[in-house]
């Protein structure tokens, strides 16, 4: 073979093997939104009143970490113009800390601190809060500000890329509470008045069979005492437990989670990222579930190995 015909088809073979489309690896399964394994930490959403002393809150905090958890606020506090003197809130802590302790270390820095509920809808992501209806062309106020002083108890309010999350204090509001007010509220500044779809879903985990139905009994109906749950059904035979809920009137938060395509909706909808991060999703919190579990020595199935 003459030379340069051999150089000719050593420069053109990573061309030629380029078209060949290689093999690709699976894409990895999609984690559930629930899986069944103990969380490390949640988070709890309260309103401080007076006046914020950081260094004695925050070392009254750390004092609560663990060595997995780091005990801490999961964003700087914040206030609105209807509820003045009042600071919202949210910390993330160990599984294990109790509610009478953080109110304690809060304490430390507030002169009173009070937990908040949360019920959570999926709206039109087109109304941005502030864009259209109440709030929108007055200034100095937002559509926070006007949603949260619709009603005495409530202390804040989200509504970014579609989440709208309310927190308050008591337990007089709910979901149909709520959006009657909002309804009634945004029909008044000409805004939507649709709050928007209840956020709702299920899980469905295997725990070790068979069970003493006594204790399934007792367990089922605790779980279905739990805030937000509608529903909790546990066969004593296969150890299948599955629940169902909604994030109405829940007290608690899973770590906050992201919108995996956070980045894109944020540009598509003109609604600043770091705003969007703020304004992290709350997610339904499992650890109360383990706590009913652990009390009848329930516990979950190993899981099969893969091959």
């Amino acid at each position: 073979m003459h030379p340069l015909t051999l150089l000719v088809l050593l420069l053109a073979a990573p061309l030629l093997g380029a078209q060949e489309t290689p093999p690709q690896p699976a894409a990895p399964a999609e984690e559930l939104a629930f899986p069944a394994r103990r969380p490390a930490s949640r988070v709890l959403f309260f309103s401080l009143d007076g006046e914020l002393k950081a260094e004695p809150m925050q070392k009254a905090l750390i004092a609560l970490s663990t060595k997995e958890v780091e005990c801490r606020l999961v964003a700087a506090p914040q206030t609105t113009s209807a509820r003045n003197g009042k600071n919202f809130v949210g910390v993330e802590i160990p599984v294990g800390v109790s509610e009478k302790d953080l109110l304690a270390a809060l304490r430390k820095g507030c002169s009173a601190a009070a937990p908040l509920s949360i019920t959570c809808f999926q709206g039109d992501m087109m109304d941005q809060g502030g864009m259209r209806g109440a709030g929108a062309g007055i200034p100095g106020l937002t559509q926070r500000d006007f949603v949260v002083g619709m009603d005495g108890d409530l202390r804040w309010y989200e509504n970014t890329l579609g989440s709208r999350q309310f927190f308050y204090v008591g337990r007089k509001l709910d979901a149909k509470s709520i959006t009657e007010r909002y309804k009634k509220l945004m029909s008044g500044f000409g805004g939507s008045a649709d709050v928007g779809k209840l956020v709702e879903d299920e899980l469905s985990w295997s725990l070790t069979a068979p069970i003493d139905p006594a204790a399934a009994k007792r367990a089922e109906k605790a779980l279905a005492k739990l805030p937000g749950v509608f529903a909790a059904t546990l066969d004593a035979q296969t150890g299948r437990l599955m629940m169902r809920f909604a994030m109405d009137g829940v007290e608690s938060s899973a770590p906050l989670k992201l919108p995996a395509n956070l980045e894109r909706l944020a540009k598509e909808f003109q609604v600043p990222v770091e705003q969007s991060r703020r304004a992290a999703r709350v997610q339904f919190d499992t650890w109360p579930i383990f706590e009913v579990l652990d009390k009848e020595q329930l516990s979950l199935a190993e899981a099969t190995p893969k091959k």
